[in-house]
């Protein structure tokens, strides 16, 4: 038996447990079979280190699968960003183009606390946090869109997003 053929159970364990993960979970578990596989290549045992890789490989091309790129998932908050379309419980919701590209980045990293300016480069294109008040007015429209629990402020910073209690998913 190979040691290929030895991991599919193992995989598809892998594969069950990084659907369950947040995406730093799952990287950091793939990191520690890295790690452990270079430690059984240096103790001399490379059945065993091509056992950990596969399991690795294994757990990102699961992680790849249950995250694509083209939906960002935030508890019951769903944003599909080729369709341009944001639908909260399964309703959709009606945002302009500013306030969807906003809901967009913060959706991208739920719980960061994204700075102003760099929230003015991605959504308008230029930092204009010395001079405009857009950024809370659209942050503004995004809470009374989804729910003020939604989105919060973060003083000195910016902005974040974050799914309330009732709507973790």
């Amino acid at each position: 038996m190979t040691p290929a053929t030895r991991l599919r159970p193992a995989a598809r364990t892998a594969v069950a447990q990084s659907a369950r993960m947040t995406a730093q979970e799952a990287a950091h578990s793939i990191a520690f079979d890295l790690s452990r596989a270079r430690d059984a290549l240096e103790r001399g045992k490379p059945n065993a280190a091509l056992v950990l890789v596969e399991l690795a490989l294994s757990s990102a091309e699961a992680l790849s699968e249950a995250l694509p790129c083209d939906q960002l998932a935030v508890g019951e908050l769903v944003v599909d960003l080729p369709a341009r379309d944001a639908r909260l419980a399964g309703e959709p919701l009606h945002l302009s183009r500013r306030t969807f590209e906003l809901l967009a980045v913060l959706a991208s990293e739920p719980g960061h606390a994204w700075p102003r300016r760099v929230l003015y480069e991605r959504v308008w294109g230029s930092d204009l946090s010395h001079t405009s008040r857009a950024l809370d007015a659209t942050a503004g429209r995004l809470r009374a869109t989804l729910g003020h629990s939604w989105i919060r402020t973060v003083v000195g910073v910016g902005y974040t997003l974050t799914a309330p209690a009732g709507h973790a998913g």
